[in-house]
């Protein structure tokens, strides 16, 4: 069943892929209809982050996905996709809401956070995004990648696992998108 979905999955991100959307791995949470993506490695701690946000934010919040939401890069901006890829926790909504932000996690002992530029964080969310392992179209991906870092506005976050960690991301990756 793993090797089945796994193709699926992979069968299905190459057929978006052609519409300029990338699947990523990350945890996307919508609030009051714009979301966030955490992006980080596997265990760093992006659902349990975006869980926060929904405790805090209540009826206000709503996943997206998390773990592998689809991004789309249309003329207006950047469009967050639930899929059904949506990790051990299973949440996900079939939605698609304006991305605002995407943050790369680190645990910390308290919880800051700071814009970055794209040159910062290309690299790692190549390795996040899906790409298509035919080298002209895995070109075609990379690009793709450098024109979401270009257009979406990117933050790097040191954080607990206190609700007060949702409250300062939040805070800070709004307040630039306004």
């Amino acid at each position: 069943p793993f090797l089945e979905r796994a193709a699926i999955q992979r069968k299905i991100a190459d057929e978006v892929f052609m519409r300029n959307v990338l699947m990523v791995h990350g945890s996307t949470v919508s609030v009051d209809g714009e979301a966030y993506m955490f992006t980080a490695s596997c265990g760093t701690g992006k659902s349990t982050h975006t869980r926060l946000w929904c405790k805090v934010f209540g009826d206000r919040a709503m996943m997206v996905n998390d773990d592998k939401p689809f991004l789309q890069i249309a003329a207006e901006g950047v469009i967050a996709h639930g899929s059904p890829w949506s990790g051990k926790h299973g949440l996900a909504n079939n939605i698609c809401v304006p991305l605002k932000g995407i943050c790369l996690l680190d645990r910390g002992k308290e919880n800051l956070i700071h814009p970055i530029g794209p040159g910062d964080l290309v690299d790692f969310l190549r390795k996040q995004a899906h790409i298509p392992e035919d080298a002209s179209l895995a070109q075609k991906a990379y690009a793709m990648v450098e024109q979401l870092a270009q257009i979406v506005p990117l933050w790097h976050m040191q954080c607990n696992k206190e609700l007060d960690a949702a409250k300062v991301a939040y805070l800070a990756m709004s307040s630039e998108c306004d």
